[in-house]
């Protein structure tokens, strides 16, 4: 009898690189060079920090690039470090339009890392990437207690084993390896967040890939684990039917059946939730001279789907305490952007939810979810922004999909200017234009490592 294992990596070893449309590689491309700004904006951040000395501690093999460091480290631990440093900002891309909630470019740096250890051209490496995103978005959803991070330890191994080119047997056991032993309890996302939010899918890669070598090395793994992952994780959910791989249960999938066109970019770093109300946040202030003064209550509405009512109704979430909880936090972030104008970097400084003023926000504030918004799903999260002032007027924005949305797409320009207003405090002009040429033209690169070097 045939495994799922064994019939997941046939559909793996299927996945050709030749069939993925230009269009798709382009976009590809572009969450690539999104991903590195997100990496780059990361590197002084307090616990992105903690992990490059831990991984610099670590030693390893010096096979593959630490981005913004000259030091290089193994695959494994370059996966743990890149992964942390795209992911920490909560500013890489989201899975809103297909497949749910989640960060489809958490494996990019499994790409990137078992690409320069093998000398993979760009192409190859831009492939497995785009089957990292097909397949993680083919994934469903997990159910408590384990964290959406928890099937990245099927996609990265995917993208190790494709890059390795290992044979039916062997990527069988790499996946099953995996998923055996990375399973992520979801209280990395709830309540007052730690660095563990950030290190969930870094470490899920990690293992992903130390799975991938040991099963290049003849290490076998327990071959119906991922029927009993897929049961305990999924609850069941149909892995078969999402794949494709029962011919008589297809899903439904999108036109042209890629699913990696649909994933959007941010504007903003801070959870894909809250990209809508930011957005709506941001146009209110644009109408007011002294927000402080003038906002008397501020009501805040979200699409009323179950994603959405749990993290509104997340008391601990409405006076962050850490980093971590306050880009999670739609009051935090709301206050902030009308205080400011802005939501960068900065807002995030010097404990900035503490802030008097940005307390007073948050407590003329109420949000609450909205079926009447619900006309713009599947496919986002539309949120409103209501301001009443002293003067007793109202402004009122409605933003249904925010800048970087699927249906709201960013312009290659304008990730190019993400790119550098993230990267501009660690990367010099330069060489941050060496660095988009050289994406743009990734898949004509005979080897990912010139790539490699000039994130350094």
């Amino acid at each position: 009898m045939t495994t799922l294992a064994e019939q997941v990596a046939q559909w793996v070893l299927d996945f050709d690189p030749a069939s993925i449309p230009a269009s798709v590689l382009e976009k590809a491309k572009l969450h690539v060079l999104d991903s590195l700004g997100c990496a780059f904006g990361a590197l002084q951040e307090h616990a992105p920090q903690g992990v490059l000395r831990a991984v610099a501690a670590m030693g390893g093999t010096p096979e593959c690039t630490v981005i913004g460091l000259p030091q290089r480290t193994s695959a494994a631990n370059a996966v743990l470090a890149n992964g942390m440093l795209v992911r920490h900002l909560d500013l890489n891309d989201s899975a809103q339009e297909w497949g749910g909630a989640g960060h489809p470019s958490d494996n990019i740096s499994v790409a990137l890392a078992m690409g320069e250890r093998q000398g993979s051209s760009g192409r190859e490496v831009l492939g497995a990437v785009v089957l990292g995103y097909e397949l993680y978005l083919r994934s469903p959803s997990s159910a408590r207690p384990w964290d959406g991070s928890t099937h990245s330890s099927l996609v990265a191994a995917a993208i190790a084993g494709t890059l390795l080119h290992l044979p039916l047997e062997q990527l069988a056991n790499a996946i099953t390896l995996s998923v055996a032993h990375s399973n992520t309890l979801s209280i990395v996302r709830r309540g007052q967040l730690s660095a563990a939010k950030s290190l969930a899918n870094p470490m899920v890669g990690r293992h992903a890939v130390t799975a991938t070598l040991l099963a290049a090395e003849g290490v076998t793994g327990p071959p119906t684990a991922l029927e009993e992952w897929s049961e305990a994780v999924f609850r069941g959910a149909d892995l078969r039917m999402l794949m494709g791989l029962d011919p008589q249960a297809k899903a439904p999938a999108p036109e042209g059946e890629w699913r990696t066109p649909y994933v959007g970019l941010k504007a903003h770093p801070a959870i894909g939730t809250a990209q809508c109300a930011l957005t709506a946040a941001l146009r209110v202030r644009e109408q007011l001279k002294d927000p402080l003064g003038e906002i008397e209550r501020i009501e805040v509405h979200m699409a009323d789907i179950p994603f959405v009512r749990g993290q509104v109704a997340d008391t601990e979430r409405r006076h962050p305490t850490t980093r971590e909880s306050a880009d999670h936090s739609f009051p935090f972030l709301v206050a902030v952007a009308l205080l400011d104008g802005e939501l960068t970097l900065r807002q995030f400084q010097d404990g900035r939810w503490f802030d008097p003023a940005v307390r007073t926000l948050i407590d003329r504030m109420v949000i609450a979810v909205d079926a009447g918004l619900n006309k713009y799903l599947p496919g986002g999260f539309p949120a409103s922004v209501r301001v009443r002032t002293r003067s007793r007027t109202d402004i009122f924005e409605e933003v249904p999909y925010h800048p970087g949305h699927p249906r709201n797409p960013m312009t290659i320009k304008q990730v190019e200017a993400k790119f550098h207003r993230f990267s501009a405090g660690s990367v010099p002009e330069e060489r941050r234009m060496a660095i988009i040429e050289a994406v743009h033209h990734f898949d004509e690169a005979a080897s990912i490592r010139p790539l490699m070097s000039l994130v350094q």
